[in-house]
């Protein structure tokens, strides 16, 4: 363990989301139980501080695995409890007010901000061949075949960011 963050040697994220699942099915269960004494308000600050939190830190290596759709299955059935929607009522509608972020959108956003705060970290097409392409603002992606570099931060912001 890393700040938090389960590492293993293939880097597939299972740990990790195992052990922040058991933590995240907490959260849920206690705002449950708050719904009945507390108002919206003060539970849509309980999911944003006790639920939201634990799912935005490190969603930038652990997004993209394969079983992170567990963790966005319990975040619908939170953000259900929080709302009070009907336990298989469509999370759609819940989704647009704008505060409210999917755990997929959550990791592209997140993965678009450190693109944003990090430009020194990458490379653009004019930069690598000094040409004025159509492609000289997108970033270079460098040729990787290992699945482990596929999987890491740097391969999939950028493939994001130049779409």
């Amino acid at each position: 363990m890393f700040l938090g963050v389960q590492i293993d040697n293939h880097f597939n994220w299972t740990c990790h989301i195992d052990q922040i699942l058991p933590e995240l099915s907490i959260a849920g269960f206690v705002i449950g139980q708050l719904f009945y004494v507390l108002n919206l308000k003060i539970l849509q600050m309980a999911y944003f501080g006790y639920f939201h939190s634990v799912i935005r830190y490190g969603i930038i290596f652990w997004g993209n695995a394969t079983n992170s759709c567990k963790v966005f299955k319990l975040q619908k059935r939170v953000i259900r409890i929080t709302y009070g929607a009907e336990p298989r009522a469509s999370c759609r509608g819940l989704f647009r007010k704008p505060e409210l972020v999917p755990v997929p959108c959550q990791y592209i956003l997140s993965l678009m901000l450190f693109v944003v705060d990090n430009p020194s970290t990458f490379q653009t097409g004019l930069e690598i061949h000094g040409l004025h392409t159509r492609s000289k603002n997108q970033l270079f992606i460098p040729i990787a075949n290992l699945t482990s570099v596929q999987k890491g931060i740097n391969y999939p912001d950028i493939k994001m960011y130049n779409c």
